[in-house]
């Protein structure tokens, strides 16, 4: 776990050393330790983000599809090639992941999507960072509060588990493609809501989606324990 987290590092690292970012940061600020304190927390920030995408792929096509659908948007909203390419080469990789699925993505390519998210985040437009995690925020989120919720409960956080809420809902009785609806469908709306409506509409839509997952939660998820 170590050398796994040390590879995630020193990518963050390469990432955030080549990045606009980094550049802004180094020109406007001047005092040495706070540049440090703000290159830690931005690369931690960096790391747990494709820790987060890593842990959400654990159903069928849940990191393809949404991924899929967030770079397909933020191709056509920034007219980058590249971004399409990739989403393109996820669309051919769905019916591979479809459930029941027969190929799987594994650490190497979810790792890698959290990675390419990471240097969009820190990329020369990364004034849009907030607005690019609220676009997945249904996927950052579950990580998120089961890590919390883990926490209070005297959990150790670093072991494996199936407590997030998507593996909670398929164990109560959901499949894996009503799952991935949950989630597809909530992030195809914010990117609809990142192109075509105000930044507001963005925050509202995942306050929505925060009561939806509360609902889930109580209502299809077996118990968190």
């Amino acid at each position: 776990s170590l050398l796994r987290y040390l590879v995630q590092f020193c990518t963050v690292l390469f990432i955030f050393s080549n990045s606009d970012l980094k550049l802004d940061i180094s020109l406007n600020i001047n005092n040495s330790a706070l540049l440090i304190l703000i290159y830690i927390v931005i690369i931690i920030v960096g790391t747990g983000l494709v820790n987060f995408i890593n842990f959400m792929d654990g159903i069928d096509c849940l990191i393809a599809s949404t991924f899929f659908i967030s770079l397909f948007f933020l191709g056509l909203f920034e007219s980058n090639v590249t971004i399409l390419i990739l989403s393109g080469c996820l669309l051919g990789f769905i019916p591979w992941n479809f459930s029941p699925a027969k190929v799987f993505m594994g650490d190497t390519g979810s790792t890698f999507l959290g990675a390419y998210y990471t240097m969009l985040l820190y990329g020369k437009n990364y004034s849009n960072a907030p607005y690019l995690i609220l676009i997945i925020f249904p996927l950052i989120i579950d990580p998120v509060l089961t890590l919390m919720l883990r926490f209070s409960n005297n959990q150790n956080i670093f072991k494996a588990h199936k407590l997030h809420l998507y593996q909670r809902l398929n164990a109560g009785g959901f499949n894996h493609m009503q799952v991935v609806s949950v989630y597809f469908v909530t992030i195809l709306l914010n990117c609809i809501i990142f192109n075509y409506l105000n930044n507001l509409w963005l925050i509202i839509s995942n306050s929505i989606w925060i009561l939806l997952g509360i609902y889930l939660n109580s209502k299809y998820a077996i118990p968190f324990k």
